[in-house]
């Protein structure tokens, strides 16, 4: 809070400069004015009214930015807001996403507070509520969707239907809804055909603007951008800059990088195997505070949905943060030493990631500083952006372990192995 109220205050008082120097630093490329992504569906609305299509260029907004946002949005033109309500509207979703750091559980020792406020002022963190993208926004109405799903029937209810909402407003949310094997199997059941009968009248009623606007969603590889495809990737555009002309380097490069994805999915099949063998794990996990658990899981199960389905912009690994405490606590209180040394990596290493734009950023200007040659400039930071993706991976290891270890430890896994299990 301190942070973006001192931000605030710098911006307002008409110290841009300043302003732009402390995001710089933090690894963030400031533009003009804030709130930039916020900016393009306002502007969106502003020409919807105007009677223009939008979903290929905003000409309302000044970066002519097409729409690719769901549809849904288009529908909401109706909204009297347009580009320049920008500033209140990305200022009061930035409040409200620090506001919602605050819901998150309760931290158990000093020492887990101390990690929480690195956490929360990481890159990741300042990145989102700079650029004011929907992320923030998605990570409030999650962040009250796992509360709800600590409650009564009627909550619980309430929070899948959260969770839905925020499907309509930038999809990946959808995957939340296996949230609802905490329900018995019928209950999971009606759930599941609900969530299908919504996605496919969603789909038949905007199916012409879902394509249209699907081309237009972040892909490719920059600095910040994270998912299990970066490695293919970069493979890619060092064979098409480095070794253009040349059809068999080209070739081999991209065969040794399908050979590392290969050999990074094995690994990380193998890691989550040998976490989910230990008898402590699953202690470790029931011992976890309903708030945390199902955090923790939340976090997981989006995280790992995220990584592998999509390229993920640097802001969308706010939803880290829902893992912290869980990790935290677990150890703390994993009743196998190696299995509270692996969860204290694990967020380390989650710091370590949420920071990594500014610690390249602080890398570069080393190198500057010292003057050494662009060769040796070019090794580091190829280095630091290799190591980034080995710890990414990795993490997500431990996350797909987590997730799993909630799916089985669900009401509806005993209910479905008594219908498939042969009867005698």
């Amino acid at each position: 809070m301190a942070l973006f109220l001192v931000m605030t205050w710098l911006y307002m008082a008409g110290h841009q400069t300043l302003y732009a120097s402390i995001l710089s630093n933090y690894g963030i490329l400031p533009f003009k004015t804030p709130f930039l992504d916020i900016a393009q569906p306002l502007a969106a609305w502003e020409c919807t009214r105007l009677g223009l299509d939008v979903i290929e260029t905003t000409y309302c907004d000044p970066l002519l930015r097409p729409t690719n946002y769901p549809p849904i949005w288009i529908s909401l033109s109706w909204i009297p807001l347009d580009a320049a309500d920008t500033a209140i509207v990305g200022w009061f979703m930035g409040l409200a996403f620090v506001l919602t750091l605050f819901a998150l559980p309760a931290a158990r020792s000093a020492s887990n507070a101390a990690t929480m406020a690195l956490a929360c002022t990481s890159t990741m963190v300042v990145f989102g509520v700079e650029r004011a993208n929907i992320d923030i926004s998605l990570f409030t109405l999650c962040a009250a969707a796992a509360w709800l799903l600590l409650g009564r029937p009627i909550w619980r209810g309430a929070g899948y239907a959260l969770f839905l909402a925020g499907a309509a407003l930038k999809y990946y949310p959808i995957v939340l809804v296996v949230m609802a094997a905490r329900e018995r199997l019928r209950v999971f059941v009606a759930i599941a055909l609900v969530s299908a009968i919504l996605v496919l009248a969603f789909f038949l009623t905007y199916h012409d603007e879902i394509w249209r606007g699907a081309r237009f969603i972040p892909a490719g590889l920059t600095p910040d951008i994270f998912g299990a495809k970066n490695i293919l990737l970069a493979a890619d555009l060092v064979s098409e800059t480095v070794f253009a002309g040349s059809d068999s380097a080209m070739l081999l490069l991209r065969i040794a990088a399908a050979l590392i994805y290969v050999l990074l999915a094995i690994s990380l099949i193998a890691t989550v195997a040998h976490t989910m063998r230990n008898p402590a794990f699953a202690d470790g996990m029931k011992s976890l505070a309903p708030s945390e658990h199902v955090f923790l899981a939340v976090g997981s199960i989006l995280m790992v949905a995220c990584f592998f389905v999509v390229q993920n912009v640097g802001y969308r690994g706010i939803f880290l943060l829902f893992t912290l405490p869980g990790l935290m606590a677990m150890g703390r209180e994993a009743g196998d030493d190696k299995l509270r040394r692996v969860f204290n990596a694990a967020v380390w290493a989650i710091l370590f990631l949420m920071w990594s734009d500014g610690l390249r950023t602080q890398l570069v200007h080393l190198l500057a500083a010292l003057d050494v040659s662009l060769l040796i400039r070019m090794v580091a930071i190829a280095g630091f952006w290799l190591v980034r993706e080995l710890v990414w991976w990795w993490v997500i290891a431990q996350l797909c372990a987590v997730a799993a270890r909630f799916l089985l430890a669900s009401p509806i896994t005993p209910s479905i192995r008594a219908l498939v299990k042969p009867k005698r």
